[in-house]
């Protein structure tokens, strides 16, 4: 007979009441009916509830009776039930007592029950499942919420300019935008679902794959720039992380990489330039803080790094006298203007150094100027050679301002050609010519034939022979005729040519009409006298009356006529020289002896000054004196000519002593006859050293003997040229050193001696060897140097010029570019010398060097040319380049300065400055031109005015008193004095002073120039106030700037406030354009009259067109009279008027769309015409407001995208917050559906596991943790899942962890989740099993098996409910129900140290042990019966018997397996059965006779409850409460006890 699946299987009725509690009790609606009648037997609570039939309505009718199918439904059902027995979930409509229809799941499974067939229904109702519907409602709503989101970035990503692309989790392509589209090549439908390795594996192991999975890995943003080969190109790419994958922003960024790398590669040569330009170059800031300076630079400012100066102001290191200067050029390079200036500087570790400056703005790619280059030059030996020229001129020019004799120099042109470049005021007076009659004429012009043709031979000589030449010649001037002895002396260049003549000319005029008159009467004394300029006298010393010659009278400046006494005598004399002529005099009378004395007088009638030679003698008579008498004679010429001698003797022997370079003069037969102390210096010996020594000298080395012995034993081989020796110094060092040697003439032109300079030029050779490193060269750079630049390639072909070579030569780069040598600006004369610089500088012999270049029109020029090559990266010589720098001036000044050491007569008579000359007691000597015109005053009416002056102010003559002190004990001052002029008009005169001594170095005057410097203080001042003007505006600049990005209309209150006080303007207004642009509305306007702000006026298109059209073809409008300009006048009546407006300046403002608006300036009062730099401010305040509205717009679009990426954030949390409920949902609905087929796989007969489920009863409706105790194989968790049903969580899932199955390192990962990157492996989130069963109930199946070090953690979730997941942040909070289990002693393991005992007191809240089998006895056949029925059905078997024998051995066994082992001895058993007999290995009966039938009575499970409460009821003789009551042995209450009797009719037979 075939056993039945199903309740069959409970043979014990007395136990029927757990089954019937789990079926009555399911939440979920279930239904048992026949098979053969279709009628309902048995339906649950949850079914009466949700169809809104009773127990009663439904039982013994069909589900048609009740319409609850349709038949059609009812049709299919039952042929898939006959079909395969069992029906998992059916979709159909049913229809409630109500009349609503449901859409429900049905589940069907065939049991029998008494060997009838039933059918077991199980209702998932869909639409009470309204949190789905609701989830599915929100979700909907959500999604129309983001696709306008959506639609809004989508629009915005697909017109991007950047590629745009999203992959999900998996690497699959979920988007790609036009433009990445583009880029890859594919069109997005053919990348959309395909995975992005399979379709680019090219770039898997790329730099940007890392990136991507390191993006994934970290969810923090990646960013790359990278070469993909596959496309030779350059990409770009932005990666943004999100758990459900990445999105990607690319751009091909190609073009910029290349110009990157070609800027790199111009960086390289800028480098190579800045590293080894001998000049400063350097990069400022508009404050003036240093961005770079290249080595150079840092040298001239003593800096050891650039680090030591980056970011400091280089204001500090320049004197206080040019630091305005400085600020200033550096505020003009930011106007776009370059400059150039001269300043000095102190450097770090107090070097002070002159430096020339050229200052150019750097702009970037739009214009904007971003910073000053400036190129600068240390010119501190320059200016100490200025700066001794200039002293010496001064000198020379207050010592030859006294000599009378005519001097000139003269301009030595080709041809023997000659031009006056300088004469002196007795030159000009000798001629009777002005000085522009002079300067720069021929000499052709000025002097006439015969002596012309005489003068041209001589001056001819003197180039020629390189001497000194003199002759006499007679000359027909303006002033008459003219005899003079005229000396003129050659002046050499460095290469020995002369450029330059000088002469002194000596009037001889009246002594030649002396001769010719004594000649012709030879015996006439008187005349003799005369024409020898010497007269007679006889003085009276008695009468005190004289007796002169008309001579005499006419040397002393008297009226022939006159008398002659002595004491007009005295009168004439010079104050300083009347006690020496007294002392004379007394001496010879009292010694009778004559004498001869030299002293000055004061002429009377012109006042000049004379040297008088007097010869006298006393007459005495009678031993008494009587008479005095003798000869004076007018020695003034030659006086005047032995004091010039003088002074130019003093002048050369200080010129000698202070020379840098050495000095020594050597006879003719080698001998040392002097020294100077640079010399001495430089070589180390002392002049007693070197006196007297013959050649070879100490400071010859040995080496260079034979070399420097051939310049003085072939003296005309090697005159005037210049070599380069090696000399040394006493301490045995070697120094170079340029030799140059010269002649001296004795006066009948025989060589006397030999002198030669030395100079040191080891310095100079350490900066040429620094030159060599420099190479390379920029654009940038080349283009702001002052000094030529030329790029030659390795075949001599012009590669590259710049603009300073095109300007110096006069040539355009077209004609330079791609020639070949010799090039256009080289003159044919210089090949061989340019040609020997280039081939030394190939050689790396030496790269500099001096030599004369061409421009187009002719004209030669000097140039110093430095030549250095560029290398590759092998080392290899691939271009030359050349800078050229234009040293006219610097030749020049070289060759000026050494005409001034050379002679001393160099004067400049030229001076634009007032020159005066007063002596100690502050008497007027001398003044020039300037000095009268600037005072008013003629030279007459200044000459010989003496303190108080009238053109000085009586406050200041004190300190004029104490300042010609100062002067006069040798300093040299510069100050500032005002002065009034004739007319009575005041100006500001500077001065610079310095003092005039005789042959005894004796100051005896005191000279000033003197500069109107009004108009420059004016300037100055003017200056001074556009700087502060420019500094406040720049301030104010600077200040509203740092407001981009703040709240727009509250900065807006601080920029018109503050520009309109800037600007000196009364009303400052923000307007933006309304939409279309038909009219302008004002956002914000300050009144500065009020101190209020204004808002909303309007103004319309079609009331003012004409202003709308000028904004429209002008960014910037600038009216003056803003009343009756066309532009304006539309809104003059309602506007401008009424609030007294003249002018505007109405400047255009950007926004991001375009234009927004316009700033406007008003003007109040008279009409203002607005200047550069008001337009230039306004220009930046709309500038830093167009920044503002762009900044508002920008933040505006952003807060957009960032809210709906919030929306579409949310949503997807959403998304996945209901992923992980329906993932929960569906762990519970499959854990609900195992818990309906598994109520029937308790099999049980023994009032051993009778008590245990008496105990889940009580237990399953608490939250009370349950641990289940017992050997495995006992049933633990099928009791676990028996408590979790009938509890109050059966709607929840119940998860099951078996603990000894999970890996030591896993397990916290298992039990309480993890976040994605938590560790290696966590590629993404994890929920744990606690949070799966939140709300429901947690199963832990071998708890004893748990780690130690595990065992706190769950030992807090038992104490504070709370969990703490692998890798996240903070607590989180559950609703769990624990139920545990093991099968070891918990005791035993808390002594060995393996179990917590805190954590076992938290778990044996409620213990249950589970009895092993061989304590149930009892239950053995029915289990037996129950697995064979089992593996009847999955072997196809039809095992009927069992042998009693086999049966009593298997009671008899002892189970350590329990029911598990019993279950898998059946199991096997049933294989090897071949017949209705079972047999069973190991339990065979030894006799085959005796049989038991396999039990067949399928019982109810009301019936199977009745039977075992009335199995009780009789033992207990149907007491019912009370001790040893049935309610007591059921463990039931009384009450509920009479319930259940009552309900299956169970009522106490009574006996008849």
């Amino acid at each position: 007979m075939k056993t039945p699946q199903g309740l069959n299987i409970i043979s014990k009725s007395e136990r029927i009441n757990f089954f019937t509690s789990l079926f009555q009790n399911s939440p979920m609606p279930k239904t048992i009916s026949s098979i053969s009648t279709k009628n309902h037997v048995f339906v649950n609570t949850a079914w009466e509830n949700f169809t809104g039939f009773s127990k009663e309505e439904a039982i013994g009718k069909t589900a048609f009776d009740l319409n609850l199918i349709s038949l059609e439904s009812g049709k299919l059902i039952r042929e898939k039930l006959l079909n395969d027995k069992e029906i998992i979930s059916y979709e159909c409509t049913i229809q409630l007592k109500s009349g609503k229809e449901k859409r429900v799941l049905m589940s069907f499974d065939t049991i029998f029950i008494k060997d009838e067939a039933f059918v077991l229904n199980t209702i998932n109702n869909l639409d009470d499942l309204q949190v789905y519907k609701e989830q599915d409602k929100i979700l909907v709503e959500r999604t129309e919420e983001l696709l306008i989101a959506k639609d809004f970035i989508v629009d915005s990503i697909e017109n991007m300019a950047d590629g745009f692309v999203s992959l999900n989790k998996e690497w699959v392509y979920t988007y790609v935008n036009k433009k990445a589209s583009k880029m890859l090549g594919r069109k997005p439908k053919e990348l959309i679902g395909k995975h992005i390795w399979t379709e680019f594996p090219e770039g898997v192991n790329l730099p940007f794959y890392k990136k991507y999975h390191k993006a994934a890995e970290t969810q923090q943003p990646q960013y790359i720039q990278e070469y993909y080969p596959p496309f030779d190109s350059w990409f770009e790419n932005r990666i943004y992380p999100s758990p459900d994958g990445l999105t990607i922003f690319f751009t091909d960024i190609t073009q910029r990489k290349k110009v990157e790398l070609a800027l790199q590669e111009s960086e390289n040569h800028i480098k190579t330039i800045l590293e080894t330009e001998p000049e400063c170059i350097k990069q400022l800031n508009a404050k003036g803080e240093l961005i770079y300076m290249n080595p150079a630079g840092l040298a001239m400012i003593e800096a050891d790094n650039l680090e030591m100066v980056k970011g400091n102001s280089v204001i500090n290191l320049i004197s206080p006298n040019y630091q305005h200067a400085f600020k200033k050029l550096t505020m003009d390079v930011f106007k776009g203007n370059s400059g150039h200036l001269v300043f000095e500087i102190k450097g770090l570790k107090g070097t002070d150094r002159w430096l020339e400056t050229h200052a150019v703005p750097l702009k970037d790619s739009a214009g904007n100027i971003i910073s000053l280059l400036g190129i600068t030059r240390d010119i501190t030996k320059r200016k100490h050679a200025d700066k001794l020229l200039i002293q010496k001129e001064q000198e020379l020019n207050a010592i030859y301002s006294s000599l009378v004799q005519p001097i000139f120099m003269l301009e030595v042109e080709p041809n023997f050609r000659y031009k006056f470049i300088s004469v002196n005021k007795s030159f000009l007076n000798t001629l009777g010519v002005k000085q522009e009659d002079v300067i720069n004429k021929n000499v052709r012009e000025l002097i006439p034939e015969p002596s012309l043709s005489l003068v041209l031979k001589k001056y001819k000589t003197a180039i020629k022979t390189k001497n000194t030449v003199q002759w006499e010649e007679t000359t027909p001037y303006k002033t008459g005729l003219k005899t003079a002895m005229v000396t003129i002396s050659p002046l050499l260049d460095s290469k020995g040519i002369c450029t330059h003549l000088i002469g002194l000319v000596y009037d001889i005029s009246e002594s030649k009409n002396t001769e010719v008159l004594l000649k012709e009467n030879e015996k006439s004394l008187i005349e003799a006298q005369k024409l020898a300029k010497i007269g007679n006298y006889n003085l009276d010393l008695k009468t005190g009356v004289a007796v002169t010659s008309n001579t005499f009278k006419e040397i002393v400046g008297l009226d022939i006529n006159s008398e002659v006494t002595f004491d007009i005598w005295r009168t004439i004399t010079h104050p300083e020289d009347i006690p020496n002529n007294q002392k004379v005099l007394d001496n010879s009378i009292k010694t009778g002896k004559s004498f001869v004395l030299e002293y000055r007088i004061i002429t009377k009638n012109k006042k000049e000054i004379k040297w008088i030679e007097g010869i006298g003698e006393v007459v005495f008579v009678n031993g008494e004196a009587t008479n005095f008498f003798g000869t004076i004679q007018d020695i003034t010429l030659s006086k005047t000519n032995e004091i010039a001698l003088n002074a130019a003797k003093d002048f050369s022997e200080n010129l000698i002593s202070s020379m840098q370079e050495g000095l020594s003069v050597v006879n003719l037969k080698g001998v040392h006859i002097d020294v100077n102390p640079a010399l001495c210096k430089m070589t180390g010996f002392s002049r007693d050293e070197l006196i007297g020594k013959k050649a070879p000298f100490p400071y010859w080395p040995p080496e260079e003997h034979k070399n420097i012995l051939k310049m003085f034993s072939k003296p005309s081989d090697y005159l005037g040229s210049t070599r380069e020796f090696i000399f040394m110094r006493k301490n045995g060092e070697r120094f170079q050193a340029l030799l140059s040697s010269s002649q001296i003439n004795d006066k009948n032109g025989n060589i006397s001696a030999f002198f030669a300079t030395i100079k040191d030029i080891t310095e100079l050779k350490k900066v040429e060897f620094e030159l060599k490193s420099a190479k390379d060269f920029s654009e940038n750079l080349i283009s702001s140097m002052q000094n030529g630049l030329s790029v030659i390639d390795f075949n001599a072909k012009h590669i590259q010029v710049n603009p300073a070579l095109c300007k110096m030569t006069g040539y355009s780069e077209k004609e330079l570019l791609g020639i070949m040598p010799p090039f256009p600006y080289w003159p044919p004369e210089y090949y061989d010398d340019i040609n020997d610089i280039v081939e030394k500088a190939i050689l790396g012999a030496y790269n500099i060097g001096e030599t004369v270049f061409k421009r187009k029109s002719g004209e030669r020029f000097p140039v110093q040319v430095t030549i250095s090559n560029v290398k590759d990266d092998e080392g290899n010589d691939v271009a030359y380049f050349a800078t050229v720098e234009d040293i006219s001036l610097k030749v020049k000044a070289r060759e000026e300065l050494k005409a001034a050491k050379e002679f001393s007569d160099k004067l400049i008579m030229s001076m634009q400055e007032g020159l005066i000359i007063v002596n100690l007691e502050g008497k007027i000597l001398m003044i020039n031109d300037s000095t009268c015109k600037m005072l008013g005053y003629s030279e007459e009416e200044l000459t010989g005015m003496t303190l108080p002056y009238p053109f000085a102010r009586m406050e200041d003559f004190e300190e004029i008193g104490k300042t010609n002190e100062r002067i006069s004990d040798g300093e040299k001052l510069t100050f500032h004095f005002e002065f009034v002029k004739k007319s009575g008009e005041k100006f500001l005169a500077s001065f610079s002073t310095g003092n005039i001594k005789n042959d005894k170095g004796e100051v005896i005057a005191l000279f000033g120039t003197m500069k109107d410097i009004t108009e420059e203080d004016k300037v100055k001042k003017t200056l001074e106030d556009i700087a502060v003007k420019s500094i406040q505006k720049k301030d104010v600049i600077l200040e509203l700037s740092s407001l981009v990005g703040s709240d727009y209309h509250k900065s807006l209150r601080r920029i018109t406030a503050l520009s309109a006080t800037t600007l000196n303007v009364a009303r400052v207004g923000v307007w933006k354009f309304i939409e279309g642009k038909t009219g302008i509305i004002c956002e914000k306007l300050y009144v500065v009259k009020t101190d209020k702000y204004e808002e909303g006026i309007l103004l319309t298109r079609n009331d003012n067109p004409n202003y709308f059209d000028a904004l429209a073809e002008n960014l910037t409008i600038d009216i003056e009279d803003a009343v009756n300009n066309e532009i304006t006048k539309g809104f003059a009546k309602n506007y401008l008027i009424p609030f007294g407006i003249s002018s505007m300046l109405d400047v255009f403002i950007q926004g991001d769309e375009g234009a927004y608006g316009v700033i406007c300036f008003e003007h109040i009062g008279k009409p203002r015409i607005w200047t550069a730099d008001d337009q230039e401010f306004a220009t930046s305040i709309a500038s830093i407001v167009s920044l503002m509205v762009e900044s508002t717009q920008r933040k505006v679009a952003e807060n957009k995208i960032v809210k709906a990426n919030k929306q579409l954030t949310e949503a997807n949390k959403e998304l996945s917050s209901l992923r992980i409920q329906l993932e929960n949902e569906n762990v519970y609905l499959r854990n609900e559906l195992d818990l309906v087929f598994n109520y029937e796989e308790m099999v049980y007969g023994s009032a051993a596991f009778s008590d245990v489920l008496n105990d889940v009863e009580k237990v399953a409706p608490t939250n009370a943790t349950v641990l289940l105790l017992g050997e495995s194989g006992t049933g633990k968790e099928l009791l676990a899942r028996a408590i979790h049903n009938i509890s109050s969580r059966n709607k929840k899932p119940l998860i099951k962890v078996n603990c000894a199955a999970i890996p030591r390192e896993l397990i916290e990962s298992e039990l309480f989740g993890h976040k994605k990157g938590s560790f290696t492996g966590a590629f993404n989130d994890k929920v744990g099993k606690f949070e799966l069963a939140d709300q429901g109930t947690l199963f832990l199946d071998e708890i004893g098996e748990l780690p130690l070090d595990m065992q706190p953690k769950i030992l807090r979730f038992l104490q504070e409910g709370e969990i703490e997941v692998v890798g996240g942040i903070g607590l989180k909070k559950l609703d769990v129900r624990v139920i545990a289990a093991t099968n070891r002693n918990l005791k035993e393991e808390i002594e060995k140290k393996q179990f917590r005992e805190d954590l076992y007191f938290r778990l044996n809240v409620f213990p249950i042990e589970t009895p092993p089998l061989r304590k149930r006895i009892d239950d053995i056949p029915l289990l037996v019966e129950h697995f064979i029925d089992k593996f009847n059905k999955a072997y196809a078997k039809d095992i009927k018997y069992i042998p009693e024998d086999s049966m009593n051995q298997l009671k008899s066994y002892s189970w350590p397996g329990n029911i598990r082992e019993l279950e898998n001895l059946i199991e096997r058993a049933s294989l090897l059965s071949t017949n209705e007999t079972l047999f069973i290995p190991g339990f065979e009966s030894k006799t085959q006779n005796s049989k038991s039938p396999i039990k067949s009575k399928s019982l109810s499970l009301d019936l199977v409850q009745r039977n075992y409460i009335l199995k009780i009821l009789e033992q207990c003789n149907w007491k019912i409460s009370g001790p040893n009551g049935a309610a007591v042995m059921l463990d039931l209450k009384p009450s509920t006890l009479r319930d259940k009797m009552a309900k299956l009719d169970i009522s106490k037979l009574l006996k008849k």
